[in-house]
């Protein structure tokens, strides 16, 4: 037989029963104040519960409507604030109407004149620091993200339809507000194909942005005459085209549209935006590639010095040398003008990021040949002297300078350098210094230095034979 087991009493502590005590206090006295507020209030207890069960039910019903929201991923929107909404808004001959296709006349005007201007007079540059180049990228995804009139202008004729417009604004021509749309995406393009020749063409960094920047401001005019029309700076009626319910009402999304007809419209719209960043990108990797490659580049130049003579020209000849043997140094009369004639570009040199430009045969323009005839006719007896191979001058860029060179000329003896020759560039004439890669634009910039035992200037004619 089980013995019934009996618990002990708990010996509570005074110290936690007072506490205890206490907040139950406390809290009586929070409920009976709170139930005082409900009465002053006019509030019941079962008012407060069907109000919890109410607030409950909104909150349920917020939830749900943001996630469709958020699933159709659709939001209201309004007409844009712009000048180009007065092409449908208001009638024909209005002043808002009138004052909208001014604004578009002087963007349109203003962006085909610096369109013609750089087709017409813009030329891609032979070569561009890397600093140019990179900001050539970066100004591509600038100017997508700041070009607004293409995305706006699909946007508005994806969401708006004949049918749902006329049910909003019976007043309103559908066919104004697809021409007015149509206007924005031609301009937009405009835009676009302005920016693509100022990157291609651009040689600083600073000019890329400050014209990107200038072309933008020609695009926003609309938005631009909006504001300050808003603003009653232009004259009541303008204020009051502002501020008509066109602009305050919302256009919710069409409710009859199938989700396959909202995800193929979603993906037309970014299928335009990645069309425009692969156009910009093709072309510009293409510019690059042929810049680097020396496309632009002159592959034959004509060079022509003036009368200028050195007497004392000092001649280091190889120690190969057949027709000199034993002689190292020489001293003759270095006529520059002998030198006058066409230069080719070395396909297979380039020097500091630029082309080699060699001399070539008075006769036929052709390269020296790189092997010395079989005899000397000069000397045809037994035992005579066989010729060196003739060695041509050149034209490269070295010391941030185009310089005039050739490998056996010296202005000082063997084994003793200049202070000008300690980029080892050599040099007999030099242009002035120059950042650029392109020789003609060098030459045309000043005269050259040239050597005659000491420092002279002179003009050097180049021109390209292309």
């Amino acid at each position: 037989m089980l013995a019934a087991v009996t618990p002990a009493p708990v010996q509570e502590d005074d110290d936690d029963n007072e506490s205890y005590s206490t907040a139950t206090d406390g809290h009586h006295q929070e409920t009976e104040q709170l139930q005082l507020h409900n009465e002053e209030m006019g509030l019941k207890p079962d008012a407060m519960t069907d109000m919890g069960v109410s607030a409950a039910t909104v909150t349920a019903t917020e939830t749900s409507t943001r996630t469709n929201i958020g699933s159709n991923n659709e939001v209201a929107l309004t007409l844009p604030e712009s000048t180009y909404s007065f092409l449908f808004t208001e009638c024909v001959c209005s002043v808002p109407y009138v004052f909208s296709l001014i604004i578009a006349a002087v963007s349109y005007a203003c962006l085909s004149l610096a369109l013609c201007n750089n087709i017409s007079n813009g030329i891609i540059p032979i070569d561009v620091d890397l600093s140019v180049r990179i900001a050539q990228y970066f100004s591509i995804l600038i100017a997508l993200l700041m070009e607004e009139e293409i995305p706006t202008g699909l946007y508005l004729l994806r969401r708006i339809s004949q049918p749902y417009l006329k049910s909003k604004f019976p007043e309103i021509s559908y066919s104004k507000f697809v021409l007015s749309s149509v206007m924005r995406i031609t301009m937009g393009y405009l835009f676009l194909v302005n920016v693509l020749l100022v990157i291609m063409q651009a040689e600083e960094v600073l000019v890329i942005f400050y014209d990107v920047l200038a072309l933008q401001f020609l695009q926003k005019l609309d938005d631009i005459g909006f504001s300050v029309s808003k603003m009653d700076v232009l004259g009541n009626r303008l204020q009051r085209a502002t501020m008509t319910k066109y602009f305050n009402v919302e256009l919710k999304q069409e409710g009859t549209d199938s989700l396959v007809h909202k995800w193929k419209v979603r993906m037309f719209l970014k299928a335009v935006y990645f069309f425009n960043l692969a156009g910009f990108l093709a072309a510009m990797i293409v510019v690059s590639t042929r810049q680097m490659s020396g496309y632009y580049q002159c592959d034959s130049i004509t060079v022509t010095f003036g009368e200028e003579i050195w007497r004392d020209a000092i001649v280091e000849w190889p120690e190969s040398s057949s027709q000199h043997p034993g002689l190292i140094d020489d001293s003759m009369v270095l006529v520059y003008g002998y030198f006058n004639g066409e230069y080719a570009k070395d396909p297979h040199r380039t020097h500091g990021g630029r082309p080699v430009y060699i001399e070539q045969k008075k006769s036929d323009r052709s390269p020296f040949d790189e092997t010395s005839p079989l005899y000397n006719p000069y000397h045809s007896y037994e035992g005579s002297p066989g010729l060196d191979v003739v060695k041509p001058t050149e034209i490269k860029y070295c010391g941030g300078r185009w310089v005039f060179s050739h490998e056996y000329i010296k202005k000082s003896p063997r084994n003793k350098v200049e202070p000008d020759d300690e980029n080892d560039c050599n040099w007999l004439a030099r242009s002035p210094e120059t950042t650029g890669f392109d020789l003609l634009q060098a030459s045309a910039q000043g005269k050259w230095q040239i050597w005659e035992g000491v420092i002279v200037e002179s003009e050097v004619s180049i021109k390209c034979n292309e």
